[in-house]
């Protein structure tokens, strides 16, 4: 680590209080509350002092700053179009606020992150801490929580851990694998917990399912560069990782694996009609888990709410009457944005999220390594069908990081061949 950080003074001093900076954001996100949020804006306004000296890398990336810029800004205009009452509502209120301060944090990713060797350094000392860290702050919770399955959710803060180090042990994998280098131990023990975090710690269903795609997509692909020892270490953990977790939940007498047996179930049989006539047979679903019912009531309601209005949507205020009860959103992140802006809305946040990938398509990439950039929005793409993600603030800020951290070292590998 040490060739990688300067002596001088000045230059040591911001990269200590940057790395500070981003360790309390990692600790924030994944067990943090709402108000421990706030307190991390302060912080980033001070990042933006140290950021500021590097305004000419923006130059160099202004394709990935403007793909990843337009999704805020729809969004802030979908709001001011689909609030036609005139009043701004509390939802649209929020909705204002999320979006302006992302913003202000993905100039400050693309900044860091594409400057000098930042992005190296988090991946050989960063990622691997902070994975442990929430790994670690996890197991805690888990073990001493008082009702033995799940930690608490903390205003969906459970969620952020898993998909923070499934993110993380992605980009280790690609990183490693783009450099045509043999896969470190390190890159499986990132796979393991991030198995462990998303099964019996968070009892995250969508993430797990979406986590094991991602594994056996990048086996795949290892398979096809004849890597195949790295391809069976990596279906290895995976085994191991299940095993672990269904030790651990026979130790509590939770019931993770059966949640997954249920959500299985409904999609086996998705294509029912007994599905799709409508609400007054919602409840007849036979899925056998309350939460996939409470889903399709969901998805059915705001399926019917939007009709006549796919274009330009509804805008957010919507969304908690499409979703009854306490939950503030419909649990599918694709409709969360038909009701927010509509068609627009939805390809919007698909630009988004393949953003790193779109801005690299006139560099030359290996077609492998092409499809290797898919496994980072897969994680989201695939979860986002029964959880909207996005939805969350640090979630979505979440997301900027790692894919602007996966676009840097991307970046970095085209330009110096």
């Amino acid at each position: 680590m040490q060739k990688y950080i300067s002596h001088h003074p000045l230059k040591l001093s911001k990269q200590v209080i940057t790395f500070t900076v981003f360790l309390l954001f990692a600790m924030i996100v994944s067990f943090g509350t709402t108000s421990n949020r706030d307190i991390l804006f302060g912080l980033l306004f001070i990042h933006v002092f140290f950021a500021s000296g590097h305004l000419k890398f923006l130059k160099q990336h202004y394709i990935f700053l403007l793909l990843c810029l337009q999704y805020p800004l729809i969004n802030i205009l979908l709001l001011s179009l689909t609030n036609t009452g005139g009043a701004v509502k509390p939802h649209d209120a929020a909705g204002f606020e999320m979006w302006f301060t992302s913003i202000l944090y993905i100039f400050i990713a693309t900044l860091f992150y594409t400057s000098n060797r930042n992005s190296e350094i988090f991946v050989r000392y960063f990622i691997p801490t902070s994975v442990t860290v929430a790994f670690s702050v996890a197991a805690f919770q888990y073990f001493e929580s008082s009702a033995g399955c799940r930690v608490a959710l903390y205003n969906a803060n459970v969620f952020a851990a898993p998909l923070f180090a499934t993110g993380f042990a992605i980009i280790y994998l690609s990183y490693f694998y783009l450099n045509h280098k043999n896969l470190p131990k390190l890159a499986f023990v990132l796979i393991f917990m991030s198995l462990i975090l998303s099964s019996v710690f968070a009892g995250a269903r969508s993430i797990y399912l979406a986590t094991t795609v991602v594994i056996f997509f990048l086996a795949f692909l290892m398979s096809a560069r004849q890597k195949y020892a790295d391809a069976g270490k990596l279906i290895a953990v995976f085994i191991v990782a299940l095993v672990t977790s269904l030790l651990i939940e026979n130790f509590t007498g939770c019931n993770f694996f059966s949640r997954i047996g249920n959500v299985l179930g409904f999609l086996k049989n998705s294509s029912s009609t007994v599905y799709l006539q409508g609400l007054e047979n919602i409840n007849d679903v036979p899925t056998g888990e309350s939460s996939m019912t409470l889903r399709l009531e969901m998805w059915q309601r705001a399926l019917s709410l939007l009709e006549g209005h796919y274009a330009f949507g509804l805008g957010a205020h919507y969304e908690s009457q499409v979703s009854p009860g306490k939950h503030p959103h419909v649990h599918n992140m694709y409709l969360s944005w038909l009701i927010w802006g509509g068609i627009i809305g939805l390809i919007s946040g698909f630009i988004f999220l393949i953003a790193a990938i779109l801005s690299l398509k006139t560099v030359y990439l290996e077609n492998l390594d092409r499809c290797v950039l898919l496994a980072l929005p897969m994680i989201w793409i695939i979860a986002m069908l029964f959880d909207s993600f996005l939805f969350w603030k640090h979630h979505f800020y979440i997301f900027i990081m790692i894919s602007t951290l996966c676009y840097a070292l991307h970046s970095k590998h085209v330009t110096n061949r």
